[in-house]
């Protein structure tokens, strides 16, 4: 009987496949490992199935619900060498309010309201002096920004004016 074949068990025990595999999954299988040998020729095959393992749990911890597959692995295998650090939240550039007279804390405002009665929102411009702070890059690439805190002033006060007449 031969030795187990370490990097082959590693494979298939991180991509989850039941034995016995099938000729397609044997050959994705075997055709990752052939790489991984490939990039490491004098490596052991502990050290190879080491790394499999190691770069798999990477691999999950960055693209969490994706299946992994032998080629998702050896595919993403440069990226896979560390563990992805959790991001850092980035530093506010205003210091938060307790309470804002403008939103009462929520950091939007009603900006204007609909014919059918919906409303709509925009960044408060006490909170947000900076309008592009609060803008984001749409699905096709272009950039959408809020409207000019000074028009969202003005259309608050345009609103208050409707609800309360003249004040």
């Amino acid at each position: 009987m031969s030795a187990p074949d370490l990097t082959w068990e590693a494979m298939v025990e991180v991509c989850a496949y039941e034995t016995p595999v099938t000729g397609s999954e044997r050959g994705r299988i075997n055709a990752a490992l052939k790489e991984l040998r490939g990039i490491y020729p004098s490596s052991t095959p502990y050290a190879i199935a080491f790394d499999i393992r190691d770069r798999a749990q990477n691999y999950r911890a960055r693209f969490p619900g994706i299946v992994l597959t032998p080629q998702a692995l050896v595919g993403n295998w440069s990226l896979l060498a560390h563990a992805e650090e959790q991001p850092k939240p980035a530093p506010m550039d205003v210091a938060p309010r307790e309470r804002c007279e403008s939103c009462d804390g929520l950091q939007m405002v009603v900006f204007n309201v609909r014919a059918d009665g919906s409303e709509e929102m925009a960044p408060c411009p006490d909170c947000h002096p900076d309008r592009n702070a609060a803008g984001f890059w749409r699905f096709d690439g272009s950039r959408h920004n809020p409207p000019e805190p000074k028009a969202v002033r003005a259309a608050m006060i345009r609103l208050l004016e409707a609800d309360h007449g003249d004040l």
